[in-house]
């Protein structure tokens, strides 16, 4: 009986373990994806108007591109604002967690270049 007891309490004990990794790297990838996902928000305005940019570029709209690579030069204060809040909400996460930041960033808002 005293054998049965023991075997079950270590049984539930690395259930109860199982259950809680799982919720853990579960929370961890919300948080990888709150993560991403906020980036992609700081830096989805700058990378409309390179966009814009890159079209007037490719259409040889020397103005347009001029005044557009102005507006992109006002925007990046306040993108890099918004990027250092998150670094500061995130940071200290470790290497792995930045990698898969950096995974999901690349699949959602995947760079513009101009």
């Amino acid at each position: 009986m005293e054998y049965r007891e023991t075997f079950m309490n270590k049984s539930i004990a690395r259930v109860a373990g199982a259950v809680f990794l799982l919720t853990l790297l579960s929370g961890c990838g919300d948080e990888i994806s709150s993560a991403a996902s906020e980036y992609c928000g700081c830096v989805e305005p700058l990378y409309a108007e390179m966009g814009k940019a890159r079209a007037a570029r490719e259409e040889g709209d020397v103005g347009k591109v001029i005044t557009l690579a102005k507006d992109i030069s006002e925007k990046q204060p306040q993108v890099m604002a918004c990027v250092k809040k998150l670094r500061k909400k995130y940071g200290g996460r470790g290497a792995e967690f930045e990698k898969q930041v950096q995974q999901q960033v690349d699949r959602r808002c995947p760079k513009q270049h101009v």
